[in-house]
């Protein structure tokens, strides 16, 4: 075999060596480093030689992500050229747009879970996890839109109206601690429900609004457990992620905050505050969170229930279960 050859293969697989040798060698091993690292990406599905490929790419040649993917892009459809001219089956699915996009989604699965025991640390500042659990979630979310995942299906509900109907934006800091709640319950084995609280009041004025926004933040704050998070949505609406609480448990610290507010209400009425005073609750509960389970689901789920129990003409609580 001609001495160049062999000096390029015999050349160790390590750019910190490679990328700083002046050889003819060198350059013809730095070629069959990245060339290798590429056949174990998309050949073998050898997820865990994507850093390793970017890394070597950019110590050789400056290569970029974005030039990596369109190198790969058009090499996909030569490779199953020649391996219609050479009669050979690839795997199926091997394409390297999905390869990537897997990849990235076990990251975000280690990073995910990663994230949650990172939180307990003293040293860790609350601002450091958050940024953290955006990037997880952001991460995740575009790997399975890409990948088509399924969204997790919900029981029927007769009495559901559109989502649109109790659709408030959630603050993106409440849905980073959901997603750590999901994976604390997770890793925990635990169901996780969330609770929203809605009040609302005839007339509906500033004032009303202002009693209202005093009272539910006093009552659902102390109905809360330790370890319970309390979201204000809005003046007049509390979320809470009750960790480690069923569906049926989630009900009943619903009722037991109607029961609780019923009693409110009636001494204000003594005060002569006038108004009449109606609340509603919506509850979404997952009985056991699964890897990649998107935590949003949980919130549109119970916006809906709440958008239900809204409906009716005396206080309710509606719930669903997603499977």
């Amino acid at each position: 075999m001609p001495e160049l050859l062999v000096e390029s293969i015999s050349e160790p697989r390590e750019y910190q060596f490679l990328q700083n040798k002046k050889t003819p060698a060198a350059e013809l091993a730095r070629i069959l480093h990245l060339a290798e690292l590429l056949a174990e990406l998309v050949a073998q599905n050898r997820l865990g030689v994507l850093p390793d490929l970017l890394e070597a790419g950019k110590a050789y040649c400056g290569l970029e992500k974005e030039q990596l993917h369109r190198l790969a892009a058009s090499l996909q459809p030569k490779v199953r050229q020649l391996a219609d001219v050479l009669s050979l089956d690839l795997r199926e699915g091997a394409d390297y747009s999905a390869i990537v996009a897997e990849a990235h989604q076990q990251m975000s699965e280690i990073a995910e879970t990663v994230a949650e025991p990172l939180s307990r640390l003293g040293d860790t500042t609350e601002e450091t996890c958050e940024n953290l659990l955006a990037d997880v979630v952001n991460l995740r979310t575009a790997a399975e839109n890409f990948l088509g995942n399924p969204a997790p299906q919900t029981a029927s509900l007769d009495e559901m109206v559109p989502v649109d109907a109790a659709l408030v934006p959630m603050k993106p800091n409440f849905l980073n601690k959901l997603t750590l709640a999901v994976g604390q319950c997770r890793s925990l084995r635990q169901p996780l429900s969330i609770l929203l609280l809605e009040v609302n009041a005839e007339p509906n004025d500033a004032y009303h609004e202002q009693v209202i926004s005093q009272v539910l933040e006093t009552v659902s704050r102390d109905s809360a457990a330790e370890g319970v998070l309390v979201e204000v949505v809005s003046p007049n609406r509390r979320a809470l992620v009750l960790a480690g609480n069923d569906r049926q448990e989630a009900i009943r610290h619903a009722k037991a905050i109607f029961r609780t507010l019923e009693e409110v209400f009636q001494e204000l009425a003594t005060t002569g505050i006038p108004g009449e005073f109606s609340a509603s609750a919506g509850i979404a509960t997952v009985s056991l969170p699964v890897k990649n389970f998107p935590p949003i689901d949980l919130i549109e789920t119970a916006q809906r229930c709440l958008a239900a129990a809204r409906s009716t003409d005396a206080s309710a609580v509606k719930s669903l279960e997603i499977f």
